[in-house]
């Protein structure tokens, strides 16, 4: 029979054994990838494209044309409510700009650092500051729609009015800030990434989106997703993630047809990216991602009343993007734009 000194030593070596498993198991738990939603939580998103575009073949010839666009904007999200009905955020335009390469064209606005609302650009977008937006998400933090670019939109057309120039520029530029772009912009375009779970490295998880597209209608991305790298930095969990997607037709997709009688015909798409996730703020600090689709392009109308069974022209429409998402805290950003 043991005895009772032996039976504790027992009991104090299995409590141990199981203490020591049990923190073993609680550190293979992994981090939780989430995004955090608190009424009253504010913070500073900022998204920078870098687009390239180049139309041509066929008749027109190789490159027939390239464009070339920059683009900042920035906006303080601030979490109104959170219910069970799902999280109503407001977003604030706090930063805008863009810069403009085309033929011979050269145009340049930035609320930040070249701050002329009476220039080409600035007169449009100059009028998106201090305005806001509302966009709504599901329990799960996946967007669900964006309200109030119609009346912003209002308001760039009537800055932009009187000046020939920044009217071109609005009649392009208000395509691309619709509610459906905005609320991918803003909420999608990180959205995709969370897999609303732990994770440890190695981890791999997929998800798909429609995303709209100012060219060609929905297109679906396709999403495959790792995780590369769990760090410490000064106490919060940082987790970096690679991902690539396939860009494709949606079932039910679209050509658009645009005022100059175009119609756009999405062929193909792909991107790779990167992404930092911070457990202690619960978001996605920092995202970079790039891009290649291909469209066709027809030009002209087949056929006309005087001109009949006129064929229309054809071109490769390649796009090129390289897109940067940065999350800063509110004292972040102020510190930031007072060092400019």
């Amino acid at each position: 029979m043991m005895s009772t000194s032996l039976r504790y030593r027992h009991l104090v070596l299995i409590a141990g054994l199981a203490a020591g498993c049990s923190q073993n198991s609680r550190a293979d738990d992994g981090v939780l990838f989430k995004a955090k939603h608190q009424p009253g939580d504010r913070h500073y998103i900022e998204v920078k494209k870098a687009a390239r575009q180049t139309v041509g073949g066929g008749v027109l010839g190789q490159d027939f044309m390239k464009t070339r666009v920059d683009e900042v904007m920035g906006v303080l999200s601030e979490v109104k409510s959170v219910t069970g009905d799902g999280i109503a955020i407001d977003l604030n335009f706090e930063r805008t700009g863009q810069r403009i390469q085309v033929m011979q064209s050269n145009w340049n606005y930035d609320s930040d650092t070249s701050p002329n609302t009476e220039s080409v650009i600035g007169r449009p977008m100059g009028a998106m500051l201090g305005r806001s937006v509302q966009m709504m998400l599901d329990s799960e933090g996946r967007p669900q729609s964006l309200t109030g670019m119609v009346a912003l939109i209002e308001d760039m057309d009537y800055a932009s009015a009187g000046h020939p120039v920044s009217a071109q520029f609005f009649r392009e530029f208000k395509n691309v800030v619709t509610d459906d772009l905005m609320r991918f912009q803003w909420g999608d375009l990180s959205a995709n990434l969370y897999p609303n779970r732990a994770v440890k490295v190695g981890d791999t998880w997929t998800s798909s989106a429609q995303a709209p597209s100012p060219f060609s209608g929905i297109v679906v991305r396709n999403y495959r997703c790792s995780v590369d790298k769990i760090a410490e930095v000064e106490g919060r969990k940082l987790v970096s993630i690679s991902y690539e997607a396939s860009i494709e037709n949606a079932p039910d997709g679209r050509s658009l047809i645009d005022s100059n009688g175009q119609t756009v015909e999405f062929l193909s798409g792909e991107l790779t990216g990167k992404a930092t996730f911070d457990a202690a703020r619960g978001y996605i600090v920092r995202q970079e991602e790039h891009s290649k689709e291909s469209r066709l392009v027809h030009m002209g109308k087949k056929s006309t009343a005087e001109r009949k069974n006129t064929e229309a022209v054809q071109a490769t429409m390649v796009t090129e993007l390289d897109l940067e998402i940065r999350r800063l805290t509110v004292e972040e950003r102020k510190k930031e734009k007072a060092a400019r």
